[in-house]
Protein backbone atom coordinates (compact mmCIF):
# COMPACT_ATOMS: atom_id res chain seq x y z
CA UNK A 1 0.00 0.00 0.00
CA UNK A 2 2.82 2.40 0.85
CA UNK A 3 4.53 1.74 -2.48
CA UNK A 4 1.30 2.44 -4.33
CA UNK A 5 0.82 5.66 -2.39
CA UNK A 6 4.36 6.74 -3.24
CA UNK A 7 3.89 5.78 -6.89
CA UNK A 8 0.73 7.90 -7.02
CA UNK A 9 2.78 10.96 -6.03
CA UNK A 10 5.17 10.52 -8.97
CA UNK A 11 4.59 12.43 -12.21
CA UNK A 12 2.45 10.42 -14.62
CA UNK A 13 4.96 10.90 -17.46
CA UNK A 14 7.95 9.74 -15.42
CA UNK A 15 10.32 7.66 -17.53
CA UNK A 16 11.72 5.20 -14.99
CA UNK A 17 14.07 3.58 -17.52
CA UNK A 18 15.65 6.95 -18.37
CA UNK A 19 16.03 7.69 -14.67
CA UNK A 20 17.77 4.33 -14.07
CA UNK A 21 20.09 4.95 -17.04
CA UNK A 22 21.01 8.40 -15.69
CA UNK A 23 21.72 6.94 -12.26
CA UNK A 24 23.89 4.18 -13.74
CA UNK A 25 25.86 6.74 -15.76
CA UNK A 26 26.34 8.93 -12.69
CA UNK A 27 27.77 6.07 -10.63
CA UNK A 28 30.51 4.45 -12.71
CA UNK A 29 31.02 0.75 -12.34
CA UNK A 30 34.59 0.72 -11.10
CA UNK A 31 34.14 -2.99 -10.42
CA UNK A 32 33.97 -3.60 -14.18
CA UNK A 33 37.33 -1.91 -14.68
CA UNK A 34 38.81 -3.86 -11.76
CA UNK A 35 37.57 -7.15 -13.25
CA UNK A 36 39.20 -6.29 -16.59
CA UNK A 37 42.40 -5.20 -14.80
CA UNK A 38 42.63 -8.49 -12.89
CA UNK A 39 41.98 -10.26 -16.18
CA UNK A 40 44.81 -8.35 -17.84
CA UNK A 41 47.22 -9.39 -15.07
CA UNK A 42 46.01 -13.00 -15.24
CA UNK A 43 46.40 -13.02 -19.04
CA UNK A 44 49.96 -11.70 -18.75
CA UNK A 45 50.84 -14.27 -16.07
CA UNK A 46 49.34 -17.11 -18.12
CA UNK A 47 51.18 -15.99 -21.25
CA UNK A 48 54.46 -16.02 -19.30
CA UNK A 49 53.75 -19.50 -17.94
CA UNK A 50 52.81 -20.71 -21.43
CA UNK A 51 56.07 -19.37 -22.84
CA UNK A 52 58.00 -21.37 -20.22
CA UNK A 53 55.91 -24.56 -20.50
CA UNK A 54 57.89 -27.57 -21.66
CA UNK A 55 55.24 -30.23 -21.19
CA UNK A 56 52.72 -30.50 -24.04
CA UNK A 57 49.77 -31.21 -21.73
CA UNK A 58 50.65 -28.26 -19.48
CA UNK A 59 50.90 -26.00 -22.53
CA UNK A 60 47.52 -27.22 -23.72
CA UNK A 61 45.93 -26.45 -20.34
CA UNK A 62 47.57 -23.03 -20.19
CA UNK A 63 46.37 -22.20 -23.70
CA UNK A 64 42.83 -23.21 -22.73
CA UNK A 65 43.08 -21.01 -19.62
CA UNK A 66 44.39 -18.12 -21.74
CA UNK A 67 41.54 -18.49 -24.22
CA UNK A 68 39.01 -18.52 -21.37
CA UNK A 69 40.56 -15.43 -19.74
CA UNK A 70 40.46 -13.56 -23.04
CA UNK A 71 36.80 -14.46 -23.46
CA UNK A 72 35.91 -13.41 -19.92
CA UNK A 73 37.84 -10.12 -20.07
CA UNK A 74 37.62 -8.82 -23.64
CA UNK A 75 38.67 -5.31 -22.59
CA UNK A 76 41.73 -6.38 -20.61
CA UNK A 77 44.19 -5.04 -23.21
CA UNK A 78 42.42 -1.68 -23.25
CA UNK A 79 42.55 -1.44 -19.46
CA UNK A 80 46.20 -2.51 -19.43
CA UNK A 81 46.98 0.24 -21.92
CA UNK A 82 45.04 2.73 -19.81
CA UNK A 83 47.26 1.98 -16.81
CA UNK A 84 50.46 1.31 -18.79
CA UNK A 85 52.32 4.12 -17.01
CA UNK A 86 51.67 2.36 -13.69
CA UNK A 87 51.43 -1.24 -14.85
CA UNK A 88 53.91 -2.66 -12.32
CA UNK A 89 51.96 -0.98 -9.53
CA UNK A 90 48.70 -2.44 -10.87
CA UNK A 91 50.25 -5.91 -10.95
CA UNK A 92 51.31 -5.51 -7.34
CA UNK A 93 47.87 -4.26 -6.25
CA UNK A 94 46.18 -7.22 -7.97
CA UNK A 95 48.60 -9.64 -6.30
CA UNK A 96 47.88 -8.05 -2.91
CA UNK A 97 44.16 -8.33 -3.51
CA UNK A 98 44.49 -12.02 -4.34
CA UNK A 99 46.53 -12.61 -1.19
CA UNK A 100 43.94 -10.72 0.87
CA UNK A 101 41.25 -13.04 -0.47
CA UNK A 102 43.39 -16.05 0.46
CA UNK A 103 43.76 -14.62 3.98
CA UNK A 104 40.00 -14.44 4.29
CA UNK A 105 39.62 -18.06 3.11
CA UNK A 106 42.31 -19.23 5.55
CA UNK A 107 40.65 -17.36 8.44
CA UNK A 108 37.23 -18.77 7.54
CA UNK A 109 38.76 -22.27 7.52
CA UNK A 110 40.33 -21.64 10.93
CA UNK A 111 43.87 -21.89 9.55
CA UNK A 112 45.42 -19.07 11.56
CA UNK A 113 48.98 -20.15 10.75
CA UNK A 114 48.42 -19.81 6.99
CA UNK A 115 46.54 -16.55 7.50
CA UNK A 116 49.44 -15.12 9.51
CA UNK A 117 51.94 -16.11 6.79
CA UNK A 118 49.79 -14.51 4.10
CA UNK A 119 49.36 -11.35 6.17
CA UNK A 120 53.16 -11.06 6.40
CA UNK A 121 53.38 -11.34 2.60
CA UNK A 122 50.76 -8.63 2.11
CA UNK A 123 52.52 -6.36 4.60
CA UNK A 124 55.84 -6.91 2.80
CA UNK A 125 54.22 -6.06 -0.53
CA UNK A 126 52.50 -3.01 0.96
CA UNK A 127 55.89 -1.78 2.21
CA UNK A 128 57.11 -1.80 -1.41
CA UNK A 129 54.31 0.47 -2.58
CA UNK A 130 55.22 4.10 -3.22
CA UNK A 131 54.83 6.21 -0.08
CA UNK A 132 52.93 8.84 -2.05
CA UNK A 133 50.47 6.37 -3.59
CA UNK A 134 47.10 8.07 -4.00
CA UNK A 135 44.57 5.24 -4.02
CA UNK A 136 41.73 7.74 -4.43
CA UNK A 137 43.33 9.07 -7.61
CA UNK A 138 43.63 5.55 -9.01
CA UNK A 139 39.96 4.90 -8.28
CA UNK A 140 38.98 8.21 -9.88
CA UNK A 141 41.07 7.35 -12.92
CA UNK A 142 39.32 3.99 -13.21
CA UNK A 143 35.92 5.62 -12.71
CA UNK A 144 36.64 8.17 -15.43
CA UNK A 145 37.61 5.35 -17.78
CA UNK A 146 34.48 3.29 -17.19
CA UNK A 147 32.35 4.84 -19.95
CA UNK A 148 35.10 3.86 -22.39
CA UNK A 149 35.39 0.33 -21.05
CA UNK A 150 31.89 -0.87 -20.20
Amino acid sequence: EEVEAMRAQLPADLDEDALIERAAAAVPNVTAVWFQLVGAVDIEDTQAALAKATDGEEAKQLQAKLDELRMQTPLAEQVKEMFSDQWELMQQVVAMDKLSRRIHVAEEAGNQEEAAELIKKVEAMRALLPADLDEGALIERAAAAVPNVT
